[in-house]
This record gives structure tokens, C-alpha cells and sequence, in this order.
């Protein structure tokens, strides 16, 4: 009977033994992806999210984000190290995912950056796993939107957007898909967009930050376009009255064969559309709102409020600029039916889209024009920011997903 409890012993043993072998050789990994998804700019700061995973024994080790000016056959060029550099100590339990999400700055001096290269190292400094990511960098000219909606930027809603033909035939338009964990609060890594677009999306679960920030960004010269219509509550209803040069009363009705397309914008005709009117044959759900009046805390925020497109007293297109920006409200919703699908949509957007890419105003003013008093101008110039007036080192957010 003793041997056979020894025998017993010593068979769990070994097996205990070959497990604890097969643990440890189960290193962690890592997954990195630059840019907003994919898309990023030369002498901006751009996120890099990193995500660790850990099947393993508990492992404490290094994190690095290194950008390097060029790679070839995935191995790192001698000397293409560039000055952007960022590390901090990692903790991952057995079983443990964590998601670190930086911000690093993608400047073209010493040299032009081609990758950031994410690498995991154990407290003796061995390399665990590396893993490089290169970005789609756009060309100067090329506009990235942001959209904060229920629907992706790949969604059919936005098709008529990303359809839209810039002035130069050779630059782009990308959109990038945002959320409420996504949008950053940092108005220096916003200055990526030239647009941001909400629509229909719950606007209360940003933060007082966040909102500060887009404030900020707008300021500094960014096109926040606002879109009303029927789900205006839950997309313009928390907005503070700083970003809101309206006030929204509730719904309305706009009648059919109504205007959509103010003067001055481009008609369906030049968007290489067969010649059509501006009207719908059916009527929509609109957001219903006024222009604020005196003594209104608005006055100290915008410079000018100017209604570019009205049915009799309602405002459909707002303008109000801001600093060197412009915020632009619109009571109906472009990016749903039966607008989506309405052939002057691509004409609207590209009126829209006007201001950011600096060929002038985008449309004459019409009635219920309301001039306010001029803001003070911001310190800093969209695109002007100086690397001095921030750390060298990365901008970071961390989050356990555990």
C-alpha cells in the first residue's frame, strides 16, 4: 500500500512539474494600432493603443512606444531612432488584459516617422514581444472627421459624406468613428480633426473635460458640426450653452417641397448628380429652435450667430463662429432617411465642409442674422501648437480591462 501512495505522489508530481514547464513557456502578447483608426498626421500627437494579454504566470516587466523614422523587412534600421520615446512598468496577472492607451507626438523633425513600435520587456530588460505599427499618414490639404454617432463612420448614413469631392481632386476625406471612451479630453490631440460631426448620440455621457476640450479645439479653428432633427435631446440636449448657438424648443414639422440647400452652396448639379431641385417630396421631423437674445451668456461666446437657411421664422442651418472656428447647427438629420438617400445630401455636406478646407465661406447669409460681440482671439493658432508648451514625454490613459 506505501508504494503505491509513493507511485501516486510521484505521478502527480511530474505532472504538476510538466504543467508548471508548460505555464512558463506561455509568454504574454501584445496587439498595437496607431492612429484614429488607421489615420494620423505628421507634427500632431496621435494615440497608440496598446493591448496586453497574459495566458501565463504572473509576469512584471516594461512597456516601451518608440517611433522610428523607417523599417525595412521588419527589421529596425540602425540610427532611425527618433526622440519620441515612452516607458512604464507593466503588472499582468495570470489571465489579465490591459489596455494602455497613449498619446505620442508624430513630428516630421529630426526625420519623417514611418512607425511606432511598441516592444514588452522583463525587469532584466530580455525582449518578450515587440510588435511595429505604421499608420496612413494624411497629405497636407486631406480632411480627417471625427463622427460622434450611434452609426460608424462606415455606416450607409455617411456615404454621402465620404462621397464628397474636395476642391483639390488629389486630397481626401477620412472619417473616423469616435465614442464616448475614444474622444480624448486633450484639445491638442483633437487639433487632428478638421470636422467633428454629432448625430445622433448621447452627448451626456461626455465629460465636463471632454466638452472643455472640444470647446477649446473649436476655438483653435475646428468645424463642429451639430445635427438636430428628431433625436436632437440625447445629441444637443446636454450641450452646454458655450457650444450650443441655439435654443432648442422641441419638434417640428418641415413641409414638403421646402428649400434644403442654402444660397450659396453648392447644387446637386456640380456634385456630377443629373440637375434636380432642392426639395424633398415628403415632409420630415425637424428640431425647432431660436436664436438667443440679448443679455443671453451666448454673446460672450460666439462673435456672430448667423441663420444661413430658414423656413419662414426657424432656423435649418445655423452658423456661429467661435475664436477662429465654427460651430454649425443643422434642425434636420442628413445622415437618415429620407435625407440619406435624398440626391442633394452630398451637396449639403460639401457646403458644410466649406470652412475646413479654407476656400472661403461657406454660405451667403439669409435672414435672422444676429451679430454678437467679439471674443477675445486664443493664444495658440489651429496647427501652430509648439512642442515646448508640452512634455516630450507621452500623454497617457490607462485602463484595466481585467
Amino acid at each position: 500500500m506505501r508504494r503505491i501512495v509513493i507511485l501516486l505522489s510521484f505521478l502527480f508530481t511530474a505532472r504538476a512539474l510538466a504543467h508548471t514547464k508548460d505555464t512558463l513557456a506561455i509568454l504574454p502578447t501584445l496587439q498595437v494600432a496607431v492612429g484614429f483608426e488607421d489615420d494620423s498626421r505628421l507634427n500632431y500627437w496621435t494615440p497608440v493603443d496598446i493591448t496586453l494579454n497574459n495566458d501565463g504566470p504572473d509576469f512584471r516587466g516594461v512597456l516601451s512606444a518608440t517611433t522610428y523614422a523607417g523599417i525595412s523587412r521588419n527589421v529596425l534600421v540602425v540610427g532611425a531612432i527618433l526622440p519620441w520615446s515612452y516607458q512604464e512598468p507593466v503588472s499582468l496577472p495570470h489571465g489579465a488584459q490591459k489596455q494602455i492607451n497613449l498619446f505620442v507626438p508624430f513630428y516630421e523633425s529630426p526625420a519623417v516617422p514611418q512607425s511606432i513600435l511598441a516592444t514588452l520587456s522583463d525587469n532584466n530588460g530580455k525582449v518578450i514581444t515587440t510588435q511595429a505599427a505604421k499608420p496612413f499618414t494624411l497629405d497636407a490639404g486631406s480632411l480627417l472627421i471625427g463622427i460622434l454617432s450611434d452609426q460608424t463612420a462606415e455606416g450607409a448614413g455617411f456615404s454621402p459624406l465620404s462621397a464628397v469631392a474636395l476642391p483639390d481632386p488629389s486630397k481626401s476625406i477620412e472619417l473616423a468613428t469616435l465614442s464616448a471612451s475614444t474622444l480624448t479630453d486633450i484639445a491638442a490631440v483633437l487639433d487632428n480633426f478638421d470636422v467633428i460631426i454629432l448625430e445622433d448620440f448621447n452627448v451626456s455621457l461626455l465629460t465636463t473635460a471632454q466638452l472643455s476640450a472640444l470647446q477649446t479645439w473649436v476655438n483653435q479653428g475646428g468645424v463642429l458640426i451639430e445635427v438636430g432633427g428628431f433625436h436632437w435631446q440625447r445629441t444637443l440636449g446636454s450641450l452646454p450653452p458655450q457650444l450650443s448657438p441655439v435654443i432648442i424648443q422641441g419638434t417640428g414639422t418641415l413641409p414638403a417641397a421646402t428649400h434644403l440647400l442654402p444660397t450659396g452652396s453648392p447644387t446637386i448639379a456640380e456634385t456630377g448628380q443629373k440637375a434636380g431641385p432642392d426639395t424633398l417630396r415628403q415632409s420630415i421631423t425637424i428640431s425647432s429652435a431660436t436664436l438667443p437674445g440679448k443679455g443671453d451668456a451666448r454673446q460672450e461666446t460666439f462673435s456672430n450667430v448667423e441663420t444661413v437657411l430658414a423656413s419662414d421664422t426657424t432656423p435649418l442651418i445655423v452658423q456661429a463662429h467661435q475664436g477662429q472656428g465654427i460651430i454649425c447647427y443643422l434642425a434636420f438629420d442628413p445622415a437618415v432617411a429620407p435625407l440619406v438617400d435624398w440626391p442633394g445630401a452630398n451637396a449639403l455636406w460639401k457646403g458644410l465642409l466649406i470652412p475646413a478646407t479654407g476656400t472661403g465661406a461657406s454660405y451667403s447669409v439669409v435672414s435672422l442674422s444676429f451679430p454678437f460681440l467679439p471674443m477675445v482671439s486664443p493664444i495658440l493658432k489651429r496647427g501652430q501648437l509648439s512642442i515646448a508648451s508640452l512634455s516630450f514625454s507621452s500623454i497617457r490613459m490607462g485602463k484595466s480591462l481585467m
